[in-house]
């Protein structure tokens, strides 16, 4: 089971009124946190896959 697109719909549900940029970093925080990335500020930045440095 692919966790992203059920976790992508979830948060679009229980954010209705946030920022669309501030649900996807959320979003991607958490989806670092599934992957296997400790609960640092860190750690969740390191586990986010993007081109971003």
């Amino acid at each position: 089971m692919n966790v992203h697109p059920i976790l992508k719909k979830t948060m679009s549900l229980v954010t209705p009124d946030m920022h669309s940029r501030r649900r996807c970093a959320l979003t991607d925080a958490i989806d670092s946190l599934l992957n296997g990335a400790s609960a640092t500020v860190t750690a969740l930045g390191r586990g986010i896959a993007s081109p971003a440095k």
